[in-house]
Order: C-alpha cells, then sequence, then structure tokens
C-alpha cells in the first residue's frame, strides 16, 4: 500500500497504473518467501537425516551454480514471456503472469536451496556447543545482518557500479566459497 502511494504521489504514475506497478514485485516477493518456507522445511529434514553433515556443501555449491546461470537465462526466458509484439493492452496480464513464471524460475530454486541451509547449520553449531537457543539466535542474527549488508550493498553500490550479472555472479561465488 505504501508503494503504491508513493509512486501515485509522484504524479509520474496514476493510482492504477501504480497498482499494476506493485503487484507483480508483490507476487515475486511471495514466491521468494514460500521458496524460502520450504527451504527451511526440506532444511530441517535434512539436517536430522545421517548425511546432514555432507549434505551441507553440496546444498551451498548447488544455490551458487543456480544463482550463477541465471544471468545466462534471464534474456531468453524473458523473450519468451514477454514478446516484442505483444500489444499493449495485453501487456499487464503478461507482465503479472512473466513476473510470477520469472521468479519461480530464476529465483525460487536458488532461495529454497539457501532456505535448506538455516537449519542445518543450527544443527551443526548445536551439536558442536550443546545450546540450540544461542546456535539458533546466532544464526538468525548472521543472516538477517547479511541480508541487510546484501541489500544495502547491492541497492547502493554493486548495481550502480558493476551492474546487475556482475552482481549476481558476485553473489554465486560468495555462495561458494
Amino acid at each position: 500500500v505504501a508503494l503504491i502511494e508513493a509512486l501515485g504521489n509522484t504524479r509520474l504514475v496514476k493510482g492504477d497504473a501504480a497498482i499494476g506497478l506493485v503487484f507483480p514485485a508483490l507476487f515475486s516477493v511471495g514466491v521468494i518467501l514460500i521458496a524460502l518456507a520450504l527451504g527451511a522445511l526440506l532444511g530441517g529434514r535434512l539436517a536430522d537425516s545421517p548425511r546432514g553433515d555432507r549434505l551441507l556443501t553440496g546444498i551451498l555449491v548447488g544455490s551458487a551454480l543456480w544463482t550463477a546461470i541465471v544471468p545466462l537465462i534471464a534474456a531468453p526466458l524473458g523473450d519468451a514471456l514477454l514478446p516484442q509484439d505483444l500489444k499493449l493492452d495485453h501487456a499487464m496480464p503478461a507482465l503479472v503472469r512473466g513476473s510470477l513464471v520469472a521468479t519461480l524460475v530464476l529465483f525460487a530454486p536458488g532461495v529454497a536451496l539457501a532456505g535448506c541451509l538455516t537449519p542445518m547449520l543450527v544443527r551443526r553449531v548445536a551439536a558442536c556447543h550443546g545450546q540450540v537457543g544461542r546456535a539458533s539466535g546466532g544464526i538468525a542474527a548472521m543472516s538477517t545482518i547479511g541480508s541487510l549488508a546484501g541489500t544495502f550493498a547491492t541497492m547502493h553500490w554493486l548495481v550502480p557500479e558493476v551492474g546487475s550479472r556482475a552482481t549476481i555472479w558476485c553473489s554465486a561465488v560468495l555462495l561458494g566459497v
């Protein structure tokens, strides 16, 4: 709602158009949150499995590899979802569906894999130190700080300086390290 009002207040976008711009973004956020939740569920099951510790590295590498291919498949996917000859009066439904499909294909798999990590790390740290509360609290805090730092670095430094593709590839490298 605040985003719709902010767009409307700029007088660059009318109210209905602002709503049309915000809904695809909200769908994308919803898809990401669902992928994160499903990853956490899977990660909890994997953490309790006998091979949980061995899977941790593979999940990190899998998430890094998926992130690395995003820039390579984004343009062809975008062309398929939003053709050049699309008439303007058909653009909004295509944008809404396209943003949903693009988020599912491009970002949900990597986010789901990353979502697996928290329960696996909690299990591993708690096993070493014997304190589940401290382990989960510390990991949640570090995750939040990392998310904030990544968000601010991405928006205010990386994308303006090196562009979207290089920023995504930097993220892939950091995940794989």
